[in-house]
């Protein structure tokens, strides 16, 4: 990935300063290791439909819900509560932490909201700047304006 990065900023003068990642699902997942490996050079990134998984499988964890926030979805029932190994890797603790804007959809049947808000709660406990938003209702889909809601608020932040 370090590799790919160096590539991309000489072949379309990339402004190093404001390198984001954004991804939905795997994507999602993949960005979250990226940041969480290359903090000194990722400015900000973007998660939906992903998050920190815990359990040993994701069939582990299948709760659906309805609510807008990672508190009104803990307080229903068949919420989850795995602990284990942090997949896709572990999460920085030390170093440059990305700013991580986080979106789930509450009723995602595939990836349970669960992660999304277990990942929001790592990341804080570990110092990051986190901003996450539950869609109500809405199954494992990306937002057809996800890149466009989340741009002013990757580029709201850079390396300095």
């Amino acid at each position: 990935m370090r590799a790919l990065l160096v590539a991309a900023q000489r072949a379309y003068s990339v402004d190093p300063s404001r390198i984001y990642l954004l991804g939905h699902s795997n994507g999602a997942f993949f960005a979250q290791l990226v940041a969480n490996t290359l903090g000194e050079r990722i400015a900000a990134w973007a998660s939906s439909s992903g998050g920190l998984c815990t359990c040993d499988l994701r069939t582990d964890c299948a709760f659906t819900g309805r609510g807008d926030s990672c508190a009104s979805l803990s307080r229903q029932r068949g919420w989850c509560g795995c602990s284990g190994a942090e997949k896709p890797g572990p999460i920085r603790t030390s170093g440059r932490r990305p700013p991580a804007y986080l979106t789930h959809g509450s009723s995602d049947d595939m990836v349970s909201a669960y992660f999304t808000c277990a990942l929001s709660a790592r990341l804080a406990s570990a110092g990051f700047e986190v901003e996450t938003v539950i869609r109500d209702g809405e199954q494992h889909v990306m937002p057809d304006r996800f890149a466009v809601e989340v741009w002013p608020w990757l580029f709201r932040h850079r390396l300095d």
